[in-house]
């Protein structure tokens, strides 16, 4: 058998072909491997439709490479499109342990610990609703962490002027917004609370809000704060619209989730996105290991002690269901009894 290893860079791919035999000898069987050619391309379509043509005229069949990023992953689509058998390998697994560590040798190891299985090879979603759905919700997550920074840069200029906002709202919500637009553009508290009549309960607090006094950097700062933040609420509706609308392909699979306790429209696209077709977990435990909500265990002798959750798992899945427990502890009507 004949694979090749990928070390993929910005510009660049290194490719080995590894051709792979089975020794025999000393009444055991033994895997012998040997390095065919190495050699670099751009990574352009030039660049790729050569390193096919590379891979083919070996013989090899199977491909693997790390995961790099956005650039392992256009890789990965192409070959897999020119009909290779392509694998994805996590970096740290294929890490030197202190050897001679080059392009050229991180692919030629990559190939040889693929062909001895002492790497957890796994395989991208090949559903092209399913790439969208994962491109979409990974970059409405971005847009959220933004989001949440702006937030906290609009408190940060409060706090630095003695002002404690966090008394009147707990978080820059909607209402929030109304108020700082509005404060900001030098309405009085009756014209903001008739935009937005939930603050009426307010009012008194808000007058003393208002009474604060803001230098003009901090407002300028603050009008530009709450301009992109705005912008960036648009863009994360208009980015759920989208994902909404790929979920009605899966019409089965949304219901099934949304049946769980604290799942709603969003989280259950992120779950189907990252997890994919379901089918390719073996057992429960896989899928588990593969959220990373399972510890790392250490045993010796008669003694089994429970560690930290795996680090070495979908970050995104392990964050998402998180989120879903606090939400549904918060929503539990035994909540109580689960504190």
């Amino acid at each position: 058998m004949k694979v090749c290893g990928l070390d993929v860079h910005k510009k660049k791919i290194v490719a080995s072909v590894v051709e792979v035999n089975l020794v025999r000898g000393g009444g055991r069987e033994d895997i012998a491997t040997s390095v065919l050619e190495t050699s670099v391309f751009d990574r352009s379509l030039r660049g790729l439709s050569e390193l096919a043509d590379f891979i083919r005229g070996h013989g090899a069949v199977k491909v693997i490479l790390e995961s790099t990023g956005p650039y392992g992953i256009s890789v990965y689509y192409y070959l897999c499109g020119v009909g290779f058998d392509v694998y994805m390998v996590l970096a740290k697994d294929n890490r030197s342990g202190g050897r001679k560590k080059t392009d050229s040798f991180d692919a030629e190891r990559l190939a040889r610990n693929f062909i001895s299985g002492s790497v957890r090879a796994y395989k991208l979603p090949e559903n092209q609703k399913v790439r969208q759905l994962r491109y979409l919700t990974r970059t409405r997550k971005k847009l959220v962490e933004q989001r949440t920074a702006l937030k906290n840069m609009i408190l940060r200029v409060f706090d630095e002027a003695l002002i404690d906002i966090n008394a009147v709202f707990s978080d820059i919500g909607k209402g929030a917004l109304v108020f700082l637009e509005g404060f900001l553009d030098g309405k009085n508290v009756d014209d903001i609370i008739s935009e937005w009549p939930r603050l009426r309960k307010k009012k008194k607090a808000l007058e003393n809000l208002m009474n604060k006094k803001l230098d003009e950097a901090s407002i300028l700062a603050l009008k530009s704060f709450v301009s992109v933040l705005k912008k960036i609420d648009e863009e994360v509706k208009h980015l759920e619209k989208h994902i909404e609308a790929i979920l009605t392909d899966f019409r089965d699979d949304v219901r099934l989730l949304l049946s769980i306790p604290g799942v709603g429209y969003q989280s259950a696209a992120i779950i189907l996105a990252e997890i994919g077709n379901i089918k390719r977990f073996p057992s429960p435990r896989k899928l588990a290991s593969y959220v990373g909500v399972v510890p790392n265990v250490y045993q010796s002798g008669g003694k089994v002690v429970y560690g930290k959750l795996r680090s070495d798992c979908n970050r995104r899945l392990r964050w998402i269901f998180y989120e879903i427990a606090n939400h549904a502890k918060r929503k539990s009507p035994n909540r109580s009894k689960l504190s």
